[in-house]
């Protein structure tokens, strides 16, 4: 069975969400926004099944990690970025951050087309690349990474609440319209910190398990360590330690710590991008 279709029908799922998320916000009505909501919440929910199903076929029609191409690693980062938010709402159930969802699915949606529509690489691996990615090792490296993105991602998210918000307070539009619909300032902060706490293991772990299978092969070190992913990932992981020591030890929170939140989102966007000898997927 193809994976196609279900792909197709996720990217539109998440589509209608964002569409759904976005009337929320706008509504003012309070009946119209609960039904948009829980519309919005539906339509996510349909697109994580479907995108999680079109994954599976995938994996069982090639007999490879679901995540062996360029294109597909950032289609799965769309599927984890749906997928944290909503852990998100669950695990904050009493107060979930609805409005996260309008930023969230637009972005899991561009994930979804742009490596659906992006043409993968034609050339061949050669047989020290196959050996090199014929390792649980390699599916533990991507799915680590791939899943911190996806949490890095959303706390990028919670900053552009974050700036929106503090805009309107700003701009003292304080009352009814998208304002209503925030939550506060320093939930907002809070969340975006707990998302980067759990990301950081995870890329931690993504980078030391590709650094220990590069290690096991014959490759000379500075081959490996300055290839541009590599290096890209490195200074990803010293903006968000960075990140973490200062807002935990310096108590430097607020603008600052959301410049350097969407600092960040940028090198994770080189990785994927960036030219490599060594990272090729296919």
């Amino acid at each position: 069975m193809s994976s196609v279709p279900f792909l197709v029908l996720g990217a539109f799922g998440y589509l209608l969400a964002s569409v759904l998320y976005i009337a929320y916000l706008l509504k003012t009505q309070h009946s119209q926004q609960i039904a948009f909501l829980h519309a919005g919440r539906l339509a996510g929910a349909f697109g994580v099944i479907c995108h999680t199903t079109a994954i599976g076929l995938h994996c069982m029609n090639t007999h490879h990690t679901p995540i062996s191409t360029g294109p597909e690693a950032i289609s799965a980062t769309g599927w984890s970025i749906a997928i944290a938010y909503f852990f998100v709402e669950v695990s904050n159930w009493k107060r979930p951050p609805s409005a996260l969802g309008a930023a969230a699915f637009p972005i899991a949606f561009i994930c979804v087309f742009t490596g659906s529509t992006m043409a993968a690489p034609k050339r061949q691996l050669s047989g020290f690349h196959l050996q090199l990615l014929d390792s649980s090792l390699v599916s533990l490296h991507i799915m680590a990474i791939i899943f911190a993105f996806g949490l890095l991602t959303l706390a990028v998210c919670c900053s552009l609440l974050y700036l929106i918000e503090h805009r309107l307070l700003k701009q003292k539009r304080l009352f009814g319209g998208i304002f209503s619909k925030l939550p506060p300032l320093a939930d907002v902060d809070h969340l975006a910190f707990t998302l980067v706490c759990l990301a950081f293991p995870l890329l931690s772990l993504g980078i030391i398990a590709g650094i220990i299978r590069a290690a096991s092969f014959p490759v000379p070190f500075l081959s490996w360590a300055t290839d541009p992913p590599t290096l890209a990932a490195g200074v990803c992981w010293l903006i968000y330690g960075l990140y973490l020591w200062a807002h935990a030890t310096s108590n430097w929170q607020g603008l600052r710590a959301n410049y350097l939140l969407l600092a960040g989102l940028l090198i994770v966007v080189l990785t994927f991008f960036a030219p490599s000898h060594l990272h090729r997927f296919s």
